[in-house]
C-alpha cells in the first residue's frame, strides 16, 4: 500500500483538519500522521518510501525539506508545504523593500512634478 506522510507539530490538529479531504483524495494510500524526529528519520531510512510528503512545520519546512531531500532515496518524492511561513515572511520582507523603495521614487517624482 502506498503511504503519504503528512509531518507537523501539531498532529491531531492536522489530522481533524485534513485527514478526512486527504483519505477521499487518495482512498488506496495509507496516510500518515507523525512528528519530524528521530523514529521518523529511523523509518525513512529503513525502507519506508512516501508517495508524498506534506509538511506543516511552521517557520521549518524549509529547513527540514532540505534535511529530507538529502536522503537519496527520498530525492524525488513530492513534497509540499501545506504552510509556507518562512517564504511568507521573506516575500513580506521583500515586499517591504520594494513598497518603501516604490513610495520613494514615486513621492520624489510626484514633487517634480508640482
Amino acid at each position: 500500500m502506498d503511504t503519504i506522510l503528512v509531518i507537523s507539530d501539531y498532529v491531531q490538529a492536522l489530522k481533524a483538519e485534513v485527514g478526512e479531504p486527504l483519505r477521499r483524495l487518495y482512498p488506496n494510500a495509507e496516510i500518515r500522521f507523525c512528528l519530524f524526529d528521530g523514529e521518523l528519520l529511523n523509518e525513512l531510512t529503513s525502507g519506508l518510501l512516501p508517495i508524498l510528503i506534506l509538511m506543516d512545520m511552521g517557520a521549518d519546512n524549509l529547513l527540514i525539506m532540505k534535511e529530507l531531500r538529502s536522503f537519496a532515496c527520498l530525492s524525488r518524492t513530492p513534497m509540499l508545504m501545506l504552510r509556507a511561513e518562512a517564504t511568507k515572511r521573506k516575500v513580506e520582507a521583500e515586499s517591504e523593500g520594494i513598497g518603501w523603495l516604490y513610495n520613494t521614487l514615486n513621492t520624489h517624482h510626484q514633487y517634480q512634478l508640482n
